[in-house]
């Protein structure tokens, strides 16, 4: 039940996370003042929650959906197989999320050094 409710809470936050990405698309070919307030943003404390937050439901609303894939072909319905699947899924949910968080960060100060010295 909690899992289902957290599936439809993640939709939504990607929902929301979608106006986060719209607006780097944008800042990205308004030019460079544009751009240096979205990163101004993003490097924030809570914009790198929100960064995380984003990243943790992509993952988990991702996940999730492969799980029911599997419900849906039949296969995992077995009581004794429900809850350890649960477990690995947020596991592996759980690496994942701190594996690819990071990296974003890394990447984005890489792109904005080669930005600087190229113009």
């Amino acid at each position: 039940m909690v899992l289902s409710i957290l599936h439809r809470a993640t939709g939504i936050a990607l929902g929301v996370g979608t106006l986060l990405l719209t607006w780097w698309i944008i800042a990205l070919s308004s030019g460079r003042e544009s751009y240096q307030s979205f990163q101004g943003f993003i490097i924030h404390p809570v914009g790198r929650l929100i960064l995380f937050g984003f990243t943790f439901a992509l993952i988990f609303h991702a996940l999730n959906g492969v799980r029911h894939l599997f419900w849906d072909a039949g296969k995992g319905f077995a009581v004794f197989e429900v809850k350890p699947r649960l477990h690995e899924g947020m596991r592996i949910q759980g690496i994942l999320t701190r594996f690819l968080d990071p990296d974003i960060n890394d990447a984005h100060s890489y792109l904005m050094r080669a930005a600087a010295n190229s113009g």
